[in-house]
């Protein structure tokens, strides 16, 4: 799945014309709001920034381009057999990625879709 999650990130960049410098910097602007939307369990050590960060930004692409590529139906830059965002892969959406994606430690904020979307990268409103 990380291969899967990479291949997102890059195709999310490559559309937004932005590096993940820039988003990395966004999201680095709320980064104690979006801690706030977590619980670290006590036996588990706190992820720190630059890794918090990278995980926000990786996994908010990952959910991005899944939405796009279903909904609109443009799955350009995608191999056609990738189980995840090519064209034959309605069989991984049925069995695997709604239930994972519905998982209380799998959930993003939606703060940060909204940053990766652009409402607070700089010269944006909202930013």
């Amino acid at each position: 799945m990380e291969r899967h999650k990479h291949h997102s990130l890059l195709h999310f960049l490559d559309r937004s014309q932005h590096s993940a410098h820039v988003y990395l910097e966004a999201l680095q602007a709320i980064e104690q709001k979006l801690r706030a939307c977590h619980e670290w369990p006590d036996e588990l050590p706190r992820m720190e920034n630059p890794e918090f960060l990278n995980m926000m930004l990786l996994d908010g692409c990952f959910l991005l381009e899944l939405h796009r590529t279903k909904e609109d139906c443009d799955t350009t830059g995608y191999a056609d057999d990738d189980s995840v965002f090519g064209p034959t892969r309605a069989d991984f959406f049925a069995d695997n990625m709604i239930h994972d994606l519905m998982l209380l430690e799998n959930q993003i904020p939606l703060l940060v879709l909204r940053t990766l979307l652009g409402e607070r990268l700089p010269g944006r409103r909202g930013a």
